[in-house]
């Protein structure tokens, strides 16, 4: 009794510390499998897309080269260097505006010739990227959290896009036949992947189908589940989401590319190749305006004249001067409503206002439209008055603006209690 009691407790001890050696893997297989909810770590059980990271593959497609450089124009747009066809035979671009949570978003649609929506790129709003280990104890223990700040932000960003967790090797727990040592055990390993994980749970949407990292322009790119295919419906756009990283901020661009369409993916590979960051400043869209400017006068009522127009708009979104400007052109050079209606709303939305000069397009408020009558009524009287010579009251103003001001509340006391029967009532 005295040597099996002792040889039971050895055999225990053995036991336990072989099976402790396996407790890691039983925690990591847990948590990438079903999940888990504990005091260290608190992580969902995701789609299966998002354990599968990659290198993106740039397919260029045969017939897809020009060396026509002249039809297109790297632009500043929002905080980007864009490709636009600004002369070229088969492309045209059209404002895209929309709302989200309060902040409009800008964007554009590329159209072909039959007025069809062949690619939509929409620039998303930024957010900040920073290493969150504060959010599970597990990456807060000193051993993992010096590893992963060791790493460094640019590693972390290319590993949230390229690591492939299910190829990581640590899914199956070694035999009890393979005897195991601490430092046999991979647990930096299996805490960064969870780390990866735990980042892509927080940044990546539920539809996301792939996840990619192209080195060449250091973008993320991950492809979503198609709008069309979430309501049930046919499949008709290929929709990315493209990421690049600018300090601690990702910013974020989705780009949608009809299927099957040989134009749209020619722009799509062209947008992939192109892009480029730069930051918007006000001052970002003076070079844009000057280049409006140079055209010639009929190129500016063109939807090419447009895009000139719209960039600059781009870095001074709260412009009523931009925007009735591109307004008056579009309307005077008599284009389509696909280039006006974004526009239209924008300014009624923001403003008020449609800024228009077609009475069958203007949409104002109230407010507005009285303002409006106003002005127009003041600016009729002030210019009559510029033409009126008085001799007798020459010498009675020091100036002609104070002449002006004086005629101006003169018209105006004897104009109260005066209606014009002839207002235009807009709905």
């Amino acid at each position: 009794m005295k040597i099996i009691l002792p040889l039971l407790l050895l055999v225990l001890i053995t036991a336990g510390y072989f099976f402790s050696l396996r407790i890691p893997y039983h925690f990591y297989q847990e948590a990438v499998h079903e999940g888990i909810h504990s005091p260290f770590l608190k992580l969902r059980k995701l789609p299966d897309k998002f354990y599968s990271g990659q290198d993106y593959q740039f397919m260029r497609m045969h017939g897809l080269t020009t060396n026509k450089e002249k039809q297109w124009e790297n632009l500043h747009f929002n905080d980007f260097l864009i490709p636009f066809p600004v002369r070229h035979p088969s492309f045209l671009i059209a404002p895209h505006i929309e709302k989200e949570g309060g902040e409009y978003l800008f964007g554009f649609e590329v159209l072909n010739y039959s007025y069809d929506v062949i690619n939509r790129v929409v620039i998303r709003k930024k957010k900040p990227f920073k290493l969150e280990l504060y959010h599970h104890k597990i990456f807060q223990l000193p051993l993992f959290e010096k590893m992963i700040l060791d790493k460094g932000l640019g590693v972390v960003w290319q590993d949230i896009f390229k690591k492939d967790i299910f190829q990581a090797g640590f899914l199956e727990t070694p035999p009890f036949s393979e005897n195991l040592v601490p430092s046999d055990i991979p647990l930096t390993e299996m805490v960064y992947n969870l780390f990866i994980l735990t980042v892509r749970e927080r940044f990546f949407p539920v539809k996301v189908e792939t996840i990619n990292f192209w080195k060449k322009g250091n973008l993320g790119i991950i492809e979503v589940r198609d709008e069309e295919s979430q309501k049930g419906e046919p499949t008709q756009y290929l929709q990315e989401v493209i990421y690049y990283l600018e300090g601690n901020q990702v910013y974020t661009i989705e780009l949608k590319t009809k299927l099957e369409d040989l134009m749209a993916e020619k722009y799509r590979q062209r947008l992939l190749e192109n892009l480029k960051f730069k930051l918007s400043e006000l001052d970002s869209s003076i070079p844009l305006y000057a280049s409006f400017q140079n055209l010639r006068y009929q190129e500016k009522l063109t939807p090419g004249g447009l895009v000139y127009l719209y960039t600059a708009f781009s870095h001074q979104k709260k412009s009523e001067n931009f925007l009735s400007q591109m307004i008056r052109f579009l309307e005077r050079g008599k284009n389509k409503k696909v280039y006006l209606d974004p526009l239209y709303k924008y300014g009624y939305e923001n403003y008020g206002t449609s800024f228009s000069n077609l009475l069958e397009k203007l949409r104002e408020t109230e407010k507005e439209k009285l303002d409006r009558k106003v002005k127009e009524e003041e600016d009729f009287k002030r210019k009559s008055l510029e033409d009126i010579t008085i001799l007798d009251e020459v010498e009675k103003f020091e100036s002609n603006e104070e002449k002006i001001k004086f005629y101006l509340q003169k018209g105006k006391d004897e104009g109260e209690g005066r209606t014009d029967s002839k207002s235009l009532i807009i709905d």
